[in-house]
């Protein structure tokens, strides 16, 4: 009986242990948000400010070959998003909403939608490796 007891105790302890430690990791991800704002590259925008329609070209460039792309929106606050580049290529200096976890600077993105006309279009992005 006391075997019991204490094999019950000790699965308690873990299963709220387990809890706690799932709560701390979402809080430090933080919380889903919505940003909207232009798709960049991250090394010509950085390196000269790079943007808009007459750097598409260099932008879609820059993703085919793995550079990090990034949103920045209307306020010039920039954001890494955390996936492949690859899915982002043929979106490069659109309007751009980005659903995701954020975390300091970086978006991990749940759903991606680019302006087109007046409407929004999800993309679809690669799965990722964790």
């Amino acid at each position: 009986m006391r075997h019991i007891l204490i094999c019950s105790f000790m699965s308690l302890f873990m299963l709220v242990s387990i809890a706690a430690v799932a709560a701390h990791a979402q809080e430090k991800m933080g919380k889903s948000t919505t940003v909207e704002g232009e798709l960049i590259d991250l090394r010509c925008f950085s390196a000269q400010g790079s943007r808009g329609e007459k750097h598409q070209m260099c932008a879609v460039a820059c993703a085919k070959v793995g550079d990090p792309v990034g949103i920045v929106d209307a306020k010039g606050k920039v954001y890494t998003l955390g996936s492949q580049t690859g899915g982002y290529v043929d979106h490069m200096a659109k309007t751009a909403r980005v659903t995701g976890m954020v975390s300091g600077n970086v978006i991990i993105p749940m759903k991606v939608e680019v302006k087109e006309g007046n409407s929004w279009k999800t993309i679809t992005l690669p799965k990722e490796m964790m």
